[in-house]
């Protein structure tokens, strides 16, 4: 029984987001891109998303009122697909509303490399030292956050409020 439920998620995975053939034609229902939806597009796109919807019939219906609503309004129209979706009666707009609820929620890559390469890692190993190695854990990680994020430290600053801490035998020039 576990098998053929992972093979179906398998499946149902490699169908929705490794064939990229169709999966964005959503992206024409949005009320600011409506000209490009042609019925060659329409019917690309019920037969992408045909397993999610309603009847054919049904479905060309509700894509000539979605038109229609646009074509006629005279307010601000939607330019995203959240924006889009919030606007949206549900039960008036069904597949409308499946399909920009599907293209909403495919994932996208937006992976960004950090600011220099290696940099968490490199820190560490530059920070973490034999003589840093008996400190408390809280200074490993102030210093890894200063140098991560390039903080100027105030040497006289440091040196005046070390100082400052007990009475010592030198006087480091600090009041």
């Amino acid at each position: 029984m576990y098998l053929p439920l992972i093979d179906h998620l398998i499946q149902d995975m490699n169908d929705r987001l490794l064939s990229q053939e169709d999966c964005l034609l959503g992206q024409y229902l949005l009320p600011t891109k409506l000209q490009g939806l042609s019925n060659d597009v329409q019917d690309k796109m019920y037969a992408r998303y045909k397993n999610d919807l309603t009847d054919k019939r049904e479905y060309d219906n509700e894509m000539l009122r979605w038109k229609t609503k646009w074509l006629y309004s005279t307010g601000e129209r939607p330019a995203t697909l959240a924006d889009t979706l919030d606007g949206i009666n549900p039960t008036l707009y069904r597949d409308v509303n499946t399909i920009l609820t599907i293209l909403l929620t495919m994932p996208v890559s937006t992976a960004t490399p950090e600011p220099r390469p290696g940099c968490s890692f490199s820190t560490m190993l530059r920070v973490k030292t034999y003589l840093r190695a008996i400190m408390k854990p809280e200074r490993p990680s102030a210093l890894a956050l200063m140098h991560a994020e390039d903080l100027m430290v105030d040497g006289e600053a440091v040196a005046g409020v070390f100082c400052g801490k007990k009475n010592r035998l030198l006087n480091f020039g600090f009041p």
